[in-house]
């Protein structure tokens, strides 16, 4: 390896150069290599296209309190129309404050594979329906 560096760099500078790879050189692959993975994970990964499917009202199955209180938050198990159980997070504390044995829920759909989504919300959405 000093060999090659002696080419590259001169048979001077290819010492230092030599010593600078060995004592930081795996650190500098790891960063280049984590900030390539990130960053073709973002690149790959990009946000996808949901749709508004309804506005509705479910049955609340379960409640739990993410912080002892409801102003840390709320999971909430729903009951869906075709029987099925959804969990539901929520941090903001006034939508946590409204589960109780219903809850306004928000259907969404995501464009490209049509997988749904639920997402909790304030009762005046699910007061025009």
């Amino acid at each position: 390896m000093l060999n090659l560096l002696s080419s590259i760099f001169g048979p001077h500078r290819a010492v230092s150069v030599y010593v600078f790879l060995r004592s930081k050189g795996l650190i500098l692959l790891a960063l280049v290599g984590f900030v390539a993975i990130v960053s073709s994970m973002m690149i790959l990964t990009g946000p996808r296209e949901h749709e508004h499917v309804a506005f509705m009202t479910l049955p609340v199955v379960s409640a739990v309190s993410t912080g002892g209180n409801t102003s840390g938050g709320v999971i909430a198990t729903l009951r869906l129309p075709d029987g099925e159980t959804v969990a539901v997070t929520s941090t903001e504390a006034n939508i946590a404050a409204l589960v109780t044995d219903t809850a306004c829920v928000e259907k969404r759909r995501f464009v490209d594979t049509g997988e749904a989504r639920f997402r909790l919300k304030t009762l005046h959405h699910c007061a025009n329906n």
